[in-house]
């Protein structure tokens, strides 16, 4: 999903994982780690899924990912 936040404002990221079993996809509290893809000024993520976005003057889109803990 793309969400827009203002330069500098944090947003709470959630996540969750799915087993794959049959047709059916069962949630597992497995939890993430969190990463953010690129590099520069990108803004943070903590490993609680807390966002913090960068300080810029012009928009900028960040891509963050979130990996199951069991892959």
């Amino acid at each position: 999903d793309n969400v827009p936040l203002p330069t500098g404002q944090r947003r709470q990221l959630n996540a969750t994982v799915n087993h794959q079993q049959g047709n059916f996809a069962i949630p597992i509290p497995a939890g993430v780690n969190w990463s953010i893809v690129g590099s520069g000024n990108v803004g943070t993520i903590g490993s609680d899924g807390l966002y913090t976005a960068p300080i810029v003057t012009e928009p900028k889109t960040v891509t963050i990912r979130a990996v199951s803990k069991l892959d």
